[in-house]
């Protein structure tokens, strides 16, 4: 139990998982000279590690830790709570503080890419089942849906969702403005977070969220 009298969080990722993780992220800071095969199959085996904690633990956690409180306001808040806890834990494994810090900021994309994919298949099953354990996700597509309102009033959440997981499979073009909507309208992040951790300009943040919105609106507008 914690000091306030709620149930202390076990992050209950498997430690061959967590080991690796690291072990995968180690490898893509030192991609210099892979190939695109490569690279992508990296890429999906840490998405796919990331989604599988996401869907098994984090979601139950979160039940757990605030029970009938799960709905109200600021579930992203708490989920991001979740997700820093998550994050200590993996990234305890580097014992050096450059290779944390650029492990994080690699981190944080690949959270993003799990999150659009445990998102879109939420908004799925909802059509056709509704699970509590759905709640938290629930809250945050909607929070998230007036934040893209703002920007793009109509265009459907879900539509999005999907459109980000095509353009993370497709061009360069197409992945970089993807990781750009990713971070703003899943993750909910700051420009200049996304800025820092994607390593562009602040004038090539806003170009790549211009052309991603912009696409958006042609296409599901």
């Amino acid at each position: 139990m914690t000091a306030d009298g709620g149930k202390r969080y076990t992050n209950p990722m498997t430690t061959s998982d967590e080991q690796r993780l690291a072990d995968l992220l180690g490898q893509r800071r030192q991609g210099g000279a892979q190939d695109d095969d490569v690279t992508k199959r990296l890429d999906r085996e840490i998405v796919e590690i990331v989604y599988r904690h996401l869907y098994h633990a984090l979601r139950p956690q979160m039940l757990a830790r605030y029970g009938a409180t799960v709905g109200e306001k600021h579930a992203g808040t708490r989920f991001t709570e979740l997700l820093n806890e998550f994050f200590v834990r993996v990234l305890d494994r580097f014992p050096d503080l450059v290779g944390k810090m650029r492990s994080a900021r690699d981190l944080r994309n690949y959270v993003s890419r799990a999150m659009t994919n445990l998102m879109l298949d939420r908004c799925r099953r909802a059509k056709h089942e509704r699970s509590c354990d759905d709640e938290l996700l629930g809250c945050l597509a909607e929070e998230r849906q007036q934040d893209l309102n703002r920007e793009c009033p109509g265009l459907h959440y879900e539509g999005v969702l999907e459109a980000l997981a095509v353009w993370a499979a497709g061009t360069r073009q197409q992945r970089r403005m993807a990781e750009v909507i990713q971070r703003e309208f899943v993750s909910g992040d700051r420009a200049d977070a996304i800025e820092r951790d994607l390593e562009i300009s602040k004038s090539e943040f806003y170009r790549l969220r211009a052309a991603a919105l912009s696409e958006l609106r042609r296409t599901l507008g």
